[in-house]
């Protein structure tokens, strides 16, 4: 006991002498001195009053006209939106789904095996009658190998006689998954768990003979994934913030036209659950620059110099949708930590795959000037088509990762958050993306000051270690970070000129745009480009592309937005006293401002994934906000 107490005694000894040391204090001070001037400086006062501004707005007549209402008994339009809901819930469709999956849950689970051995052995046999009695050429492989798959499958059905929501409701991990990542309602499974499994093994055999003919015509495959996507529909439907959670786990990993079936669903279902009373919509200060560059958005298509725009433009509208879907969907701190939990999980995915391919794969050098920079291996895209595309994904990804490990209150999924975020940055530097490093840079720095002001005297301490650790860092590294600032390669100079081009074309067409899409940029462009630089799919810079497109409203109109959004997010983080939302906060925000310091060198929107990447992180750091200020709690997490 005496060793502990005097080791103890020592340690803070030593801690205490090297507090009141005169360089330490000196430093301690002077950063007291930055934070203070800087607190009471303009600057402070104008970027914390979203809350003065948010709450004159909601106090003004249009605020009223579109703040959240709460419908009474004696609302007129009361009536109306129960026959809408009535309509909608009671329609065929709707009302088939629902019986169907109810009924679903108290089968047996020997009869989803005889299904799937069904199907099976039928699409087995088609298949081999298609290739050696009928002789047809044209077989896929991929039909019989889907075939006895299922019938593999289907032989772990048969070892229990429970019901579908029996085994759910026993099994942890179904549990988890449902229930703690996808935040489904226990209740509905519980009940149908309390009644005994009914008999349904006929009617399965002959649903999975009739599916198993069906690949007479339809492939297998297509069977399987419309099974998939009805089973999909019926859990959004059910729960759009399965949805939502879905999307921010699965967006790396998904075409642009699935996340696209996945929004419209859930807005539809939203949109129900609203006229239902089941969820409310409340409009926020934030949302009017979001919603008017919405608009000019769809101006945008319709009045363009090319016809292509139209459908870019119904794409990016369905992706701008989802911020006010998620924004109101997320309003509770524990729907908030899933849907930044998928985030980072997600995150940590892309980044194992980027590293398995930098290491056991062929990364590309498509985007790499070989003369320049011949020492580098190539660089990695994991799951994106471009490396620069992959560095917009982590530098989003990172900053959050990194809050959900410190917010979290559990050890180990602390340290996994902690190795995820260090996955991601080893990642994100295989990506040799100069933009984005340079943007999580500033964000790195920006998240250590606003988590606390003793960063701030440790960053002058260890500034000169830090400095001294980067002249023996790797010579490509080196190379490739002064290349920002020298345009030692092709890239830069490519880049450069393109910009040179655009700010031509801006004198001619800033007023009102030439319409959104790379169509409408390739037609006019190339009248201003330098000479060699005619063909570009358009300006690698988000503003410029947005003032190109948009006109002087449409960049105004979004430099609203962002002002608007880092005097939220500001203005929470200055005057928040939740410590772990606060975290949270800094780590959406920290995120945003990297991609929107990455879009000054490239247009970080030409990705449709990374555009609706970028307003779900949004809608998080708007959602982030309104949890604390409203503090729902748990009690927001069984809203519905």
């Amino acid at each position: 006991m005496k060793k502990k107490k005097t080791k103890s005694s020592f340690w803070s000894k030593l801690s205490r002498t090297f507090k009141k040391s005169a360089v330490i204090y000196g430093i301690s001070k002077f950063s007291a001195f930055i934070y203070n001037a800087v607190s009471k400086s303009i600057f402070a006062k104008i970027f914390t009053s979203y809350d003065a501004v948010s709450a004159w707005a909601a106090d003004s007549a249009i605020g009223h006209s579109f703040g959240e209402r709460n419908y009474d008994e004696n609302d007129k339009s009361r009536k109306v939106r129960r026959k809408i809901s009535s309509a909608g819930e009671n329609s065929f469709f709707i009302s088939f789904i629902k019986n169907f999956f109810k009924g679903m849950l108290v089968l047996p689970m020997p009869a989803f095996g005889v299904f799937l051995f069904s199907v099976g052995v039928y699409d087995t046999v088609i298949f081999l009658l298609k290739k050696y009695t009928f002789d047809i050429e044209k077989t896929d492989v991929t039909d019989i190998i889907i075939g006895v798959a299922l019938i593999a499958v289907s032989f772990a059905f048969f070892l229990s006689r429970k019901s579908l929501a029996q085994c759910v409701s026993e099994s942890k991990i179904m549990r988890f998954v449902l229930f703690d990542i996808f935040n489904f309602r226990p209740g509905e499974i519980e009940n149908a768990a309390a009644r005994q499994a009914s008999a349904g093994v006929s009617v399965s055999f002959v649903l999975g003979m009739a599916l198993g003919l069906l690949s007479i015509v339809v492939s297998p495959f297509k069977i399987v994934v419309t099974i998939a996507a009805v089973i999909a529909v019926a859990m959004t439907i059910s729960s759009p913030e399965s949805a939502v959670i879905f999307v921010c786990l699965a967006l790396p990993f998904l075409p642009t036209m699935m996340l696209v079936a996945i929004i419209a669903l859930t807005a539809l279902s939203f949109f129900f659950k609203i006229i239902s009373g089941k969820r409310v919509i409340r409009l926020t200060l934030i949302d009017v620059p979001i919603l008017f560059f919405l608009v000019l958005t769809v101006f945008g298509g319709i009045i363009s110099k090319a016809s292509s725009s139209v459908e870019k433009m119904l794409v990016m509208v369905c992706f701008m949708l989802a911020y006010f879907i998620i924004k109101n969907l997320i309003r509770s701190e524990k729907l908030l930590g899933k849907c930044v939990n998928a985030m980072a999980i997600s995150g940590f995915a892309v980044s194992a795959i980027g590293i398995f391919e930098n290491y056991f794969g062929s990364p590309s050098t498509v985007w790499q000037d070989i003369s320049a920079f011949g020492d580098i291996k190539g660089r990695v895209v994991s799951t994106f088509e471009n490396p620069n595309v992959l560095g917009e994904f982590l530098i989003i990804v990172i900053p959050i990762t990194v809050a959900a490990a410190i917010a979290s209150k559990n050890k180990f999924k602390s340290l996994f958050f902690a190795f995820a975020a260090a996955a991601d940055t080893f990642c994100l530097l295989l990506t040799w993306s100069r933009g984005a490093w340079l943007g999580f840079a500033v964000s790195a720095v920006l998240f250590l000051l606003l988590i606390s002001r003793h960063f701030l005297s440790a960053g002058i301490l260890f500034f000169p270690a830090a400095f001294l650790g980067m002249t023996f860092a790797s010579g490509s590294v080196i190379s490739r970070i002064t290349s920002i600032f020298t345009a030692s390669d092709t890239s830069s100079t490519y880049r450069i000129n393109i910009w040179r081009g655009t700010l031509k074309m801006l004198r001619e067409v800033f007023a009102g745009g030439i319409g959104i899409g790379e169509q409408a940029f390739s037609a006019v462009y190339p009248t201003f480009a330098l000479r060699g630089i005619e063909a570009a799919p358009h300006s690698h810079s988000l503003y410029l592309q947005i003032t190109t497109e948009l006109g002087i409203v449409g960049i105004i109109t979004f430099a609203v937005f962002v002002f608007v959004l880092v005097q939220m997010n500001v203005s929470q983080i200055a005057n928040s006293t939740l410590k772990r939302n606060r975290v949270m906060v800094i780590g959406v925000f920290c995120g945003l401002v990297a991609f929107l310091l990455m879009g000054f060198t490239d247009y970080v929107w030409y990705n449709y994934r990374i555009f609706l990447y970028f307003w779900i992180t949004v809608a998080i750091s708007a959602s982030a906000v309104s949890v604390s200020k409203t503090m729902t709690g748990e009690a927001g997490d069984m809203f519905y």
